[in-house]
């Protein structure tokens, strides 16, 4: 009787977490919903592109990227070849925004539609590891104040919210191939991994598969084939979201030539000569975003807050103190071990990776929900063991 009056109360504790989030969300959408009902103007967007620095060197009128993605997503949806309009940045998160545009006739539906996918993605990674309908409220709970994802639903569209769906996509797959093994996962994986590669520039890209390599490895089983399945997938999938260059005839040599510009426009791009070494650990911590197009050296961000350094902290610590007890020394890891390694060994790769390059605050957004994922499975795993 007391074991189920104890289950009622988490349960209902559970579905009001639940309540809160969605009304959170709800009440932050109607205070923008006119951002969602505007119609989108080609002609204006395609006056500020051809009046912009795209166009005219040293423009005084410049075009922002989120206005730049609208405009390039629209026309691709109306047949232009990819790679011939802002190719820098590469294709799918462009083509999501010109579906919208060509569905709803406006830029910022595609961000509440995958903002509600990556919450579904969200609960279900914590459910599977954890079987604790409690938990994943929790997790909803967190996800829906947490400033990243705020930014992505008031603000025009970026590119960072449609690879935090694929990233977490790819961690689901992982996680259901670990518990059974089918081959319709890692192929999956490899789909997801070459859709995360094609929103943005693929070195964040690099960095992912380095994760699912070292992780793979731990399980030892099957780790070559299920390694190349994921790259086989994922080149094709990335090469797939260039189908209307293909079918516009370009070859495969303009492709490759393409591609290896595209490598050398970031590679020698003037932001990789600003000192930028640790400087989002400045942001993190006291809120000092080092710029480059001002005269300031540092701003403070908007949407910072406390919580910020403090899951900060104890995400790392937590990190640190799982792989000192568990990595590598476990024959047969559970799924809970097994998904610690893996936000683990993804958090520790993609705090190296911003280590190393300028930041903007939104590159932050593949950092922090895997963040609360490891705590959350982390204080389950502990409070399983001892209480």
């Amino acid at each position: 009787m007391l074991k189920l009056i104890k289950s009622n109360k988490i349960n209902f504790l559970s579905l009001l977490l639940i309540l809160i989030s969605f009304l959170n969300l709800f009440f932050i959408i109607k205070n923008n919903f006119y951002k969602y009902t505007e119609k989108f103007d080609p002609k204006k967007y395609e006056l500020k592109y051809n009046n912009s620095q795209y166009v005219i060197p040293k423009s005084k009128n410049p075009i922002s990227d989120a206005e730049l993605y609208a405009y390039a997503g629209y026309r691709y949806i109306k047949g232009q070849n990819p790679l011939y309009l802002n190719a820098e940045h590469l294709t799918l998160g462009k083509y999501l925004i010109g579906f919208s545009i060509l569905i709803f006739n406006n830029q910022n539906v595609i961000n509440l539609i995958f903002v509600f996918l990556i919450f579904i993605l969200f609960f279900k990674i914590i459910y599977l590891i954890t079987k604790s309908f409690f938990l994943s409220s929790l997790g909803i709970f967190i996800l829906s104040f947490d400033s990243f994802i705020y930014d992505m639903i008031i603000n025009p569209p970026l590119l960072d919210i449609y690879q935090l769906f694929f990233l977490l996509a790819i961690f689901y797959f992982l996680l259901k191939w670990k518990t059974n093994q089918k081959n319709k996962y890692v192929i999956l994986i490899g789909i997801c991994l070459g859709l995360f590669a094609s929103v943005k520039f693929y070195l964040v890209s690099i960095v992912l598969l380095g994760t699912l390599i070292i992780n793979f490895f731990i399980l030892k089983k099957y780790f070559l084939k299920n390694i190349l399945i994921i790259i086989f997938f994922s080149l094709l999938a990335f090469n797939l979201t260039y189908i209307q260059s293909f079918l516009l005839k370009t070859n495969l040599n303009e492709f490759i030539k393409s591609q290896k510009w595209i490598f050398n426009f970031w590679r020698f791009n003037d932001l990789n000569n600003i000192q930028a070494k640790g400087n989002f650990l400045k942001l993190i911590i006291f809120n000092q975003w080092k710029i480059w197009w001002s005269d300031k050296k540092y701003i403070n961000y908007q949407y910072w807050n406390l919580a910020w350094p403090i899951f900060f902290i104890l995400g790392l610590s937590i990190v640190f103190y799982h792989l000192k007890n568990f990595f590598f020394f476990k024959k047969k890891l559970s799924i809970k071990d097994f998904s610690l390694n893996l936000f683990s060994t993804w958090i520790i790769f993609y705090i190296l990776y911003l280590f190393l390059i300028p930041i903007y605050p939104r590159y932050l957004i593949l950092l922090y929900p895997i963040i609360y994922l490891n705590i959350l499975i982390f204080c389950d795993k502990i409070l399983k063991q001892y209480v």
